[in-house]
């Protein structure tokens, strides 16, 4: 059985120069904008292969989270999971 590669926990900029890294995801999207993590998004999805995928993943689109998604998705999918509920 083959050692895993764990470099990336000591070096993370590791992940950032492996040509083959094929998907940046950002789960909870909307809540790393609130916590002030915007610019550290945009330098990491600076930094990745033209080929990466990016996935989002937010429980609400606000107008920043729709605007950070033009910038980095290239072909967007908007799924909704659940309905508005009415009364």
């Amino acid at each position: 059985m083959q050692r895993q590669d764990d470099s990336y926990l000591t070096f993370p900029w590791v992940l950032l120069t492996c040509p083959r890294l094929v998907s940046f995801i950002l789960d909870e999207a909307d809540r790393m904008l609130d916590m002030g993590f915007s610019d550290d998004i945009m330098t990491i999805a600076k930094k990745l292969p033209s080929t990466c995928q990016t996935i989002m993943f937010s429980a609400t689109m606000p107008p920043k989270i729709e605007e950070l998604a033009k910038k980095l998705v290239k072909e967007s999918n908007r799924d909704k999971t659940c309905s508005e509920q009415t009364s």
